[in-house]
């Protein structure tokens, strides 16, 4: 699925420019899929139920295939669903792609958007997004990129580390510059303890960095409750500069085939 589907979906709904859409949509994806486009974005701050969380430990992970899309998104197991109570969610199938994905945000006006994609695979490896966009995931040494065919031949491409984790993702972003990239504790750590999102268009460039305290996990050893301290730098077209901080609390929820 491509991130360029939801960002002229939201560039037709209303006045904001370009970075700030790029910004808030590439956020919300990767911390819950829902934001606020008052502050660029604003993560989720949901409740879990029944998943049998536990405070964050040891626990014994279960195998999956290498780059698979459960491995693109950062879980661990053969994760169903992901779940988060603000509307955001998640669903892949028995293979590890992804097949749905609901997307929720808050205009500054106040008004909400949501935005649902479904992806249907021909194969394990070819599928239509949204019922015009098709892909092809294709694997090359430690990346899996998923190509849109036709058109530009834009691509979301995800790059793993020699024990499977991923350490970059590229996101569809059409004519624009994102990276994200994850840093681990140590080789053993199977959780990222920091993320850095460098962005750029038209409009000018950001960087976002999101540092990680896991404070619940699930029996697979994905979390279920985190705390993240966020800071965000931004320079627009005429260099002016700007930065801000927060604290975020995610939670979510996870089912399993």
């Amino acid at each position: 699925m491509s991130i360029l589907q939801l960002f002229n979906s939201l560039k037709i709904k209303s006045n904001m420019n370009s970075k700030t859409i790029l910004f808030l949509l590439v956020s919300v994806l990767l911390s819950g899929c829902t934001g606020k486009a008052k502050e660029a974005v604003q993560t989720p701050a949901v409740t879990t139920s029944g998943t049998g969380t536990t405070p964050t430990g040891a626990v014994a992970v279960e195998e999956t295939p290498a780059m698979c899309g459960w491995k693109c998104y950062g879980l661990l197991g053969r994760a169903k669903s992901v779940k988060y109570d603000t509307g955001g969610y998640l669903e892949f199938n028995s293979d590890g792609n992804l097949t749905k994905q609901t997307t929720v945000w808050v205009l500054e006006d106040g008004s909400k958007h949501t935005h649902t994609v479904t992806n249907v695979y021909s194969s394990p490896n070819e599928y239509s997004s949204g019922g015009a966009y098709s892909y092809k995931i294709e694997y090359e040494k430690n990346t899996r990129s998923e190509i849109e065919q036709g058109g530009e031949y834009f691509r979301d491409s995800f790059t793993f580390d020699n024990s499977g984790r991923l350490i970059k993702s590229n996101p569809n972003v059409g004519f624009s510059a994102l990276t994200i990239e994850y840093k681990y504790p140590s080789e053993k750590d199977k959780l990222p303890s920091m993320q850095t999102e460098n962005g750029s268009d038209e409009t000018g460039t950001y960087t976002n960095v999101d540092k990680f305290e896991y404070l619940k996990t699930d029996s697979r050893g994905n979390w279920t409750e985190r705390k993240v301290d966020r800071k965000i730098a931004q320079t627009d077209e005429q260099e002016k500069k700007s930065i801000h901080t927060e604290i975020l609390l995610e939670k979510r929820e996870i089912t399993y085939f």
